[in-house]
């Protein structure tokens, strides 16, 4: 089962969803918190992606 994790700009907060198959890959959930937070897909730095090409996105690194 895929463990997904989504960030919340509006909240500044990271969720993790686990999946119950790799058809929710391209799904984005609404934030617990307020549905109409945006949510933004993040690529875990320890995560292990065999083929997968690494985000260039923002780091979340010194948000809290």
């Amino acid at each position: 089962m895929p463990i997904y994790e989504f960030y919340c700009p509006d909240n500044h907060t990271v969720y993790q969803f686990l999946a119950r198959s790799l058809s929710y890959r391209e799904k984005t959930p609404r934030c617990p918190e307020d549905p109409s937070f945006r949510m933004e897909k993040r690529i875990s730095r320890f995560a292990f992606l065999r083929g997968a090409k690494e985000d260039a996105g923002d780091d979340l690194r010194g948000h809290g």
